[in-house]
């Protein structure tokens, strides 16, 4: 069976994957490869993705929803699509900081949907609500942190 670490570790991996093949695809030349993964809705886009997470269905209240390891991945699966966006965004590379410019309005647009993760938070149990609102703040600082270093190398 595939385990809660397992899960995650394919989030990882396919993001770090989405964020080469954007890379590979503006350093080749393909720009319009780059949008279409990451700006508009196929069905291997992160728009998709988005919505399957997010939308367009309200979230559940916490007290009527489930909680459990699903609440736990959404969230750090969103996470992680912030972090590939906040790498696009601030890279120093300059084809992907032309990119990164050009399509400013919509990666904004996308890292604001990514940004504000209480309707995912609340059903994720981590303890008292001050012990999860210090977890989640220290966790969301260091987890974004590795994607400013990277963009900066």
């Amino acid at each position: 069976t595939t385990g809660l670490f397992d899960r995650f570790a394919g989030v990882f991996h396919a993001f770090a994957r989405l964020r080469e093949r954007i890379v590979k695809a503006l350093r080749d030349g393909r720009p319009r490869e780059a949008e279409a993964l990451l700006l508009t809705p196929r069905h291997d886009s992160l728009p998709t993705l988005l919505a399957k997470l997010l939308g367009p269905e309200p979230t559940p209240a916490p007290e009527t929803a489930p909680s459990g390891p699903d609440w736990a991945l959404r969230y750090v699966t969103l996470l992680t699509a912030r972090q590939v966006l906040q790498a696009v965004m601030s890279a120093e590379d300059p084809d992907v900081a032309e990119f990164a410019a050009r399509h400013k309005v919509r990666l904004r647009e996308l890292l604001g949907r990514v940004s504000h993760l209480k309707q995912i938070t609340d059903h994720v149990e981590l303890g008292t609500r001050r012990e999860k609102r210090e977890f989640l703040e220290w966790f969301e600082k260091a987890f974004l942190a590795e994607a400013a270093a990277e963009a900066r190398e």
